[in-house]
């Protein structure tokens, strides 16, 4: 297995520190975990079966230390001399108080992760996932106008943080591999949304005035159809960004007689202005059909459109049947993982420890011997000197590349003006002219990369292409299936040219399967996952989530997938190929209700912005017009405090509010006495007074106030660069923060093509005179 040698430490936390560790453990990796439960919903003891399904997804494949009180101690001390990474929750207060912060054993990585990070205006603030959400982005786009935005499905935030530290503590163990010095990682949840989720945004904001809106179901920003219809027996997700995926949905439903009317011209202009009779049309059709027979429809004639899936149908997808995606916990089925590594590949091996199957340190097998430090300094960022080649389509099959080349690859992005990626045609920042260099997406994960431009339905460029892969680490593709196989580039025949060489397919639902050819966005997949069905108004219909968040966090999840392989082939030489399919990628975060649901208790219906482990919990009015602030009140004592605050009136007094189960059975009534009292304040005021006693709270931002936060940008959330075209514009920065070799934001995205001379050069393969290539494909740019 690719981890197969590491030991890392698991401090007791929440789902973030669980689902980091999970995901080594997964891989290999010995994963100790220790410390008393801090969450009621990571607790192995507990009576809920979503407490409950959460350890057991979680904590498989760990094994439980009942010594080693973390913060001193000599078995605590033993433990961190015989081991590789630690991995910490908590507030930045409480990961200061273990001493690992400020003097870490030099060998030792240490992964902390805190609400508002370790560092900042605002790092003594307390969160959870919803305040991460709120402050961070997360919650702006997802529900309806004049009522609260939504958050993510509970848990799935916090998932995301996880997964954000397992990408951040394999480039730092990769910078140790190399020169023997582990170093501190700060990983903040507030920053994961604001850059890599959330931070794509703020562009648009800067340039074109735009910011996120709730529109329930549909989405006003681009064209028709941007939207989730009801079919005979379900729903479905619709959604055509190009002209061509309109063109075949249009024949898929037989070119009806309302396609030719003039009106519907202009696709963006539909949404805007004829959604709603659209809607009528294209649902008059849907409602004929089961969604079974709308999705065999849609993969006949290549048209992103697919049902929304609840919960309970994940156990029995063929899709994911087909791939064996779920492992088996006796009778229990439980999420595997996402990518499929074909030379070292993930596997169940023990289900989650109970508190009898505990071990001692002195019970631990003796580590693989560690080689000392050299005397001096390694300075280079810990990827310089691997390549990628980087067929990354989209935003999903960019973000892998734009968080490697942060960290110092050599990114090589492979373009062609015969077919431009879609980020190079969406809306232009200045000017109406479109440009396929004003793309603020493009701008924002392509960042730090170089990019050549090449036909390869020209034979010299298929010739230096194969140069270039030869010369390289890591080949990225998101392309449909069998698109690049006909050219020769499919795994199989580059693994001749190069044995080396770690290919990373990442594909919708995986390159195997009934559903392997579909066509989709990211709200599709969250449709697909099961995790649009749960995000809604508690009582009503689902909404669904509204932003790209499935294409993220599928990039994340390869990044962790290469890193691993590429430790791997450190220790053998031999790369390998690896498919990651992104509804995986998605459902790898829903083992806790998934698991629940197993053992009877649906956990799955819209509940607004309700916890199940913690009231009051919500996004409450406050003065001002849609302005809101975020309340979570993680326990008995934090409610205590934030009744005093409200003037301790007699309906607190109820003994019924004075445990969690009566604050859950009134959390209707709690919410609007808690509204009434927020209503009439200033988000800011009711965040600082909340914090200032103890209790998580945040504002919800906007992407214009995460521009300006004083917090954000002591956290270097966003990034200056010079872009060629557009002049000086803010991206996101480096989501994480490695003390040792932190990540750099060294360039803005490359022009196309710019870099095809360079590259070439550098691999020797600059084209023969006379090539059927012309020279000024290749010297465009001189």
């Amino acid at each position: 297995m690719p981890l197969t040698g590491l030991r890392v430490v698991e401090v007791m936390g929440g789902v973030p520190t669980a689902y980091c560790t999970r995901l080594f453990a997964d891989l290999g990796a010995e994963v100790l975990v220790t410390g008393p439960a801090r969450r009621l919903e990571l607790d192995p003891s507990a009576d809920d079966p979503l407490a409950r399904g959460l350890w057991r997804s979680l904590q498989r494949n760990k094994r439980l230390l009942r010594d080693a009180a973390p913060g001193g101690g000599p078995d605590w001390q033993q433990l961190l001399e015989t081991s590789d990474v630690v991995v910490v929750e908590g507030s930045a207060e409480e990961v200061r108080t273990l001493g690992l912060v400020d003097d870490l054993p030099p060998h030792l990585v240490v992964v902390a992760i805190t609400p508002f990070g370790l560092e900042g205006t605002r790092s003594d603030w307390l969160g959870s996932d919803l305040i991460a959400a709120a402050y961070g982005g997360g919650c702006n786009a997802n529900g309806e106008r004049g009522r609260p935005p939504l958050r993510p499905p509970a848990f799935v935030g916090d998932h995301e943080v996880g997964l954000n530290a397992a990408a951040a503590a394999l480039i730092a163990v990769l910078a140790r591999d190399r020169d023997g010095r582990g170093q501190l990682v700060d990983v903040s949840a507030v920053d994961t949304w604001a850059t890599i989720q959330t931070g794509v945004g703020i562009l648009e904001f800067v340039f074109l005035g735009l910011t996120e809106q709730r529109h329930g179901r549909s989405f006003a920003g681009r064209g028709y159809p941007y939207t989730t219809l009801p079919c005979k027996d379900g729903t479905v997700r619709f959604i055509c960004i190009q002209g061509r995926e309109w063109a075949r949905a249009i024949e898929m439903m037989g070119s009806p007689d309302w396609a030719r009317d003039p009106r519907y011209a202009d696709r963006l202009t539909n949404q805007q202005r004829y959604a709603a009779e659209l809607d009528e049309h294209v649902g008059a059709w849907l409602k004929e059909r089961t969604t079974d027979e709308v999705l065999a429809a849609a993969l006949e004639h290549g048209v992103p459109c697919a049902p929304v899936r609840r919960l309970h149908e994940l156990l029995e997808d063929e899709q994911l049947a087909s791939r064996a995606f779920f492992w088996r916990d006796g009778s229990t089925l439980l999420p595997g993982f996402p990518a499929k590594l074909e030379g070292t590949p993930a596997r169940f091996r023990s289900a989650a420890p109970t508190p009898d199957s505990a071990v001692g340190v002195s019970e631990l097998e003796p580590p693989a011997t560690r080689r000392p430090a050299p005397p001096a300094l390694d300075s280079r960022l810990p990827l310089d000197g691997v390549r990628i080649v980087d067929f990354g389509w989209a935003w999903a099959g960019a973000v892998p590349g734009a968080a490697l080349a942060d960290f110092g690859a050599d990114v090589v992005k492979v373009e062609s003006r015969r077919r431009l990626d879609p980020m190079r045609r969406d809306r232009p920042l200045v000017g109406d002219s479109w440009d396929p260099e004003q793309g603020a997406l493009h701008h924002n994960v392509n960042r730090n990369k170089r990019s050549i431009e090449l036909d390869l339905h020209e034979e010299d460029a298929l010739r230096v292409l194969l140069e270039l892969v030869a010369a390289s680490d890591i080949f990225i593709e998101n392309l449909s299936t069998g698109a690049l196989a006909k050219h020769g580039l499919d795994y199989a025949s580059l693994a001749k040219i190069n044995p080396s060489l770690i290919y990373i397919s990442i594909a919708a639902v995986g390159r195997t399967g009934p559903l392997a050819s579909i066509r989709s966005y990211a709200p599709i997949l969250t449709g697909l996952s099961g995790i649009d069905a749960s995000v809604g108004y508690e009582g009503e219909p689902f909404l669904g989530l509204q932003h790209g968040f499935a294409d993220p966090n599928a990039g994340l999840h390869a990044v962790v997938a290469v890193l691993a392989a590429l430790r791997a082939r450190g220790r053998t030489g031999r790369g390998q190929h690896i498919d990651l399919s992104q509804v995986e990628s998605l459902v790898s975060m829903l083992g806790g209700p998934l698991v629940a649901l197993q053992e009877g208790d649906d956990v799955s219906a819209p509940a607004g912005n309700r916890d199940r482990f913690s009231a009051p919990h919500g996004l409450y009015p406050t003065r001002g017009s849609d302005e809101w602030v975020a309340i979570a009140c993680p326990d008995d004592d934090a409610w205590r405090r934030l009744r005093q605050l409200l003037g301790d009136p007699e309906w607190a007094r109820s003994t019924t509010l004075d445990t969690l189960a009566g604050r859950l059975a009134s959390a209707s009534s709690l919410d609007e006495r808690i509204a009434c009292w927020t209503r009439s304040r200033d988000r800011w005021e009711i965040a600082e007074l909340l914090q200032s006693r103890s209790i998580p709270a945040a504002p919800v931002l906007t992407s214009g106030e995460r521009l300006v936060d004083e917090h954000l940008t002591s956290r270097d959330v966003l990034a200056v660069v010079e872009h060629p075209v557009v002049g000086s514009e803010l991206i996101y920065g480096v989501p994480w923060k490695l003390r040792r070799t932190p990540g750099r934001v060294r360039s803005a995205a490359p022009l196309l093509g710019a870099d095809t001379e360079a590259v070439l050069e550098e691999i020797g393969a600059i084209p023969r005179a006379g090539s059927p290539v012309a020279e000024a494909e290749w010297r465009r740019t001189g």
